[in-house]
């Protein structure tokens, strides 16, 4: 089970957020009892909003700490996607190099929203890259929307109204993507350990 979070470029303008580009991916791996194994965490540099906006740098840096000397030195995106992939599968693989049939029904990913996978999807074909897996008919089943299971179980909250709900303090700097993902795996473990007569499907 690979856990993941991503954040993005941003800017208090509307027209802005027509393209936003990830700037980071942070996911964690788990057994199948749900602990966790290893963690991933890796900056990527935008090809469209080069330099950090100041929305971004002077408002949004309180929250996510991210810096432009932190994009600047980081590799693009499908570099970084193809490092990710590698992670999820532990093995090398080769930039066009497809998964197995057995290596897909083996991933199963969860996010806090559908945003983080559907950006994912998008960001991939507007790289015009071609991993077999990363189509909307594969990819989504194999995606776990957290927030909409802890919705069904206490209604739509954040992601830290959600922990303050389970009791729980959110751990970490709040839209880092590290940081979510490793909260998000804390509600996910809550819902699969404190409600078993409405389990999830891992």
């Amino acid at each position: 089970m690979i856990i993941f979070d991503l954040e993005t470029t941003c800017d208090n303008q509307s027209n802005y957020w027509d393209y936003q580009e990830i700037i980071e991916i942070g996911a964690v791996k788990c057994d199948n009892k749900l602990r966790i194994v290893d963690t991933f965490d890796e900056f990527i540099k935008p090809i469209k909003n080069i330099i950090l906006t100041n929305y971004c740098t002077v408002h949004c840096k309180k929250l996510t700490s991210i810096y432009q000397k932190d994009i600047n030195q980081a590799a693009n995106f499908s570099t970084v996607l193809r490092h990710f992939i590698n992670w999820c599968v532990d093995k090398p693989m080769r930039a066009k190099e497809d998964l197995s049939e057995l290596q897909i029904q083996s991933l199963r990913f969860g996010t806090w929203g559908e945003y983080n996978y559907k950006k994912i999807l998008e960001e991939h074909n507007k790289y015009n890259l071609d991993y077999n897996f990363i189509k909307e008919e594969i990819f989504f089943p194999m995606c776990i929307d957290i927030k909409r299971e802890f919705a069904k179980r206490h209604g739509r909250k954040s992601l830290k109204k959600a922990l303050g709900t389970l009791n729980m303090k959110f751990i970490g700097t709040q839209h880092r993507a590290i940081n979510d993902a490793i909260n998000t795996w804390r509600v996910l473990k809550n819902l699969r350990d404190y409600y078993p007569a409405q389990p999830i499907k891992l």
